[in-house]
């Protein structure tokens, strides 16, 4: 009978044998771990950020949505050195650390490091110092710690690292807003008057809505790092993003900070500039030392002169022809020192809100002296009447020019001259220039002010009387323009219902005359066929006098089409038009380059098909005729004087039989014509219509002739590209 004894595993034979085992369990094991630890660096082929998108200039939106920013172009270079995608997103601080705490991101970025945050995140080195300030409404003080701001209500970010800070100071009162703009919109909108911001985001956003003078601020409250993380225990990409980041280069690194920040840097060669200006300032003020010590032996022989001086300012001021005043401005000067103690930064802004301010300061000046001429002026009768109170003598519609010399007070201006207004003491109204001067030695406390007044109250009566004669004159001038317009419109429309009314009796003689010819032909003698067909002849005539006139009339109507045109396409498609006058004619055209211009392409048009035909016309009986068009850039020889400084100039030359310059005069009026109808057909309107286009372009047009050597018309027309 076998006995089965317990193996006893204390035995050191058996350990030994064992040991095999355990050395593979603890290979398994760890072949197990390494398995479940995270890929290697180079096996990430994209990561994501999450970043608030409220954070100038770190990370916020330009004007069409786009996510900018110094944190933003920082992570793009990252993604260029290490070749791994970055995705960011941009969204509210509160949404940002609620996703980057579910896992939703790999990284957050712009987080400040606090012991609570630590137990979530594993954070990388700081990149920047951070500063969070309170600011408060200018007209609120006493605010300078976080202790203060008990009883106010504070405006802070969702999510801020402040809110703590202020809840363990007592603070109970906070708005949470979702964006530090919206934190700015509700100051600007007075919804809230203290806030906690940092300072990067504070001052972009105050001076983006113009409040910069609106809120004063505390000292730093608390000061951070910005930080990277990852959520805790993602050593390996902590690693990878550090490492990212280290492999930018200090130049790379001030590009982006200079692009968003700005850099100030010293130029060596200013530092230079600086010592040899600090020597010579040093020589200058030795050699101004020996001045002032040979000055001061030599002020006792001065003192004399200096009291003859005064009696002669004295008796200058006495009798003076002006009226001279000496007034102090101590009280003035001191009122709004105590303006400026109770936060008033814009006297100017101040005194339009609070206009009664102006007279309530201007009454504080104290009349110190006055002169022989001063009396006169306002109608005392003694020096105490003035020097009692100015009161009297102010005028509520001086507003403006107190206010002036109120700003001049508080910028210490030692100089200056406005116009004014004051009362007399029997009630009068003076229109006055006042010139003011701080002595010399007073001008802190400006108590000793020369105020002279010039008396203009007749120079602005007559002004006035010429600004209403001048109004006077621009109405009647409106109303005869307005007259004149009305009389050319209707000209216009009078010639046009004439010529258009007169179409339909034209149209009847023509078709009784055809009526005759066709049908009473072998009735009637020849003689009797000659007039019907000269009344039809004339009324064809006639008709073409109204068409012409109805042309003229439009145009006058017509508004212009101003564009870029071809001059060269324009010329083009009149010779095409022109093509069957010109067919078996010996005509040479010389066309030269036209430069584009500002103009009316089909006015633009009838002026060339006007000139160039009248040319093809009146070559008629040459045997070879030659038509140029150009400039007179092309030609120098053909001058077009000062029209050519302003307006490209054209012209159209041809060798026909030109006209008597003595009939020049007749050249470009309606149904005017310098060469008989039986040798060249015509209505006598086509220069006047010419002439009035271009007109309209604001041109001009006139021409040269010599009989039986041809003629050349100028004009110009817009301005040339």
């Amino acid at each position: 009978m076998k006995i089965l004894k317990r193996t006893n595993i204390r035995d050191p034979f058996q350990l030994l044998l064992l040991f095999p085992l355990i050395v593979g369990i603890l290979f398994i094991l760890v072949s197990h771990h390494q398995q479940t630890t995270p890929p290697p660096v180079t096996a990430i082929k994209e990561i994501s950020v999450v970043i608030d998108d409220n954070y100038p200039p770190y990370a916020f939106r330009d004007a069409d949505g786009v996510l900018q920013g110094f944190s933003i172009d920082e992570w793009k270079l990252w993604e260029m050195k290490t070749g791994i995608k970055v995705n960011i997103t941009g969204t509210s601080w509160a949404k940002a650390l609620a996703g980057a705490e579910n896992g939703q991101y790999d990284v957050i970025d712009t987080l400040f490091y606090t012991t609570s945050r630590s137990r979530t995140f594993d954070f990388t080195k700081s990149y920047a110092d951070i500063n969070t300030n309170i600011y408060f409404s200018q007209n609120i003080s006493g605010i300078h710690d976080l202790d203060s701001l008990r009883g106010f209500t504070i405006g802070v970010k969702s999510g801020d690292a402040i809110i703590s800070n202020l809840i363990n100071h007592g603070i109970e009162n906070i708005v949470e807003y979702d964006s530090y703009q919206a934190i700015i919109q509700a100051a600007a909108n007075s919804e809230i008057v203290v806030f906690a911001m940092d300072q990067p985001p504070a001052g972009y956003y105050l001076n983006l809505y113009n409040l910069t003078n609106d809120f004063n601020q505390t000292d730093p409250i608390s000061s951070g790092q910005f930080h990277r993380a990852v959520l805790k225990g993602h050593q390996y990409l902590l690693e990878l993003i550090n490492n990212g980041f280290d492999s930018i280069s200090k130049s790379e690194h001030q590009a982006i900070t200079r692009k968003w920040f700005g850099i100030h840097t010293l130029d060596p060669k200013y530092i230079e500039y600086g010592a040899i200006a600090l020597g010579v300032c040093l020589l200058v003020l030795f050699l101004l030392s020996l001045w002032s010590y040979s000055l001061r032996t030599r002020v006792d022989y001065k003192t004399k002169d200096l009291q003859a001086s005064e009696a002669r300012f004295r008796s200058l001021f006495d009798n003076s022809p002006i009226s001279i005043w000496e007034e102090d401005f101590s009280l003035v000067k001191a009122e709004i020192n105590t303006l400026k103690g109770h936060g008033v930064t814009d006297l100017d802004v101040y005194l339009t809100e609070h206009p009664d301010m102006v007279f309530r300061l201007a009454s504080l000046v104290r009349i110190k002296n006055v002169n022989r001429v001063s009396l006169e002026l306002f109608g005392a009768k003694s020096k105490e009447e003035l020097l009692s109170s100015l009161a009297p003598l102010i005028n509520h519609d001086a507003w403006g020019s107190i206010k002036e010399q109120l700003l001049h007070v508080q910028s210490g201006t030692s100089n200056f001259v406005t116009e004014t207004i004051n009362n007399t003491l029997s009630g009068g109204i003076l229109y006055l220039e006042l010139s003011w001067t701080i002595m010399p030695g007073h001008e802190e406390d400006l108590s000793s002010v020369i105020v002279s007044l010039v008396d203009i109250t007749e120079r602005k009566r007559v002004e006035n009387e010429i600004k209403q004669l001048n109004l006077e004159l621009e109405e009647r001038i409106q109303r005869r323009t307005l007259e004149l317009e009305r009389s050319n419109k209707d000209l216009e429309s009078f010639s046009y219902s004439v010529s258009h009314d007169l179409r339909a009796p034209l149209r009847a003689i023509n078709g009784y005359a055809q009526i005759i010819v066709n049908d009473l032909a072998p009735k009637v003698d020849g003689d009797v066929l000659r007039y019907v067909e000269a009344i039809s002849k004339n009324a064809n005539n006639m008709g073409e006098l109204i068409d012409a006139l109805l042309s003229f009339s439009r145009m006058g109507q017509r508004a212009l089409t101003l564009q870029t045109i071809s001059i060269d396409s324009i010329i083009q498609n009149v010779l095409e038009e022109l093509a069957p006058e010109t067919r078996n004619r010996n005509i040479e055209f010389i066309l030269h380059p036209m430069p584009d211009v500002q103009a009316d392409a089909v006015l633009t048009k009838e002026i060339l098909l006007n000139l160039i035909g009248n040319a093809v016309k009146f070559t008629r009986k040459v045997p070879r005729a030659v038509i140029e068009i150009g400039t007179t850039e092309s030609k120098p020889e053909y001058p077009c004087g000062e029209e050519t400084r302003l307006r490209q100039c054209f012209y159209v030359r041809d060798n026909g039989v030109g006209f008597n310059m003595n009939y020049y005069d007749k050249l470009f009026n309606m149904f005017q014509r310098l060469h008989s109808a039986q040798e060249y057909e015509g209505t006598g309107v086509g220069l006047a219509l010419v002439k009035r286009i271009i007109l309209k372009h604001g041109g001009s047009i006139w021409a040269e002739s010599e009989v039986g050597k041809g003629t050349t018309f100028y004009f110009t027309l817009g301005k040339a590209n």
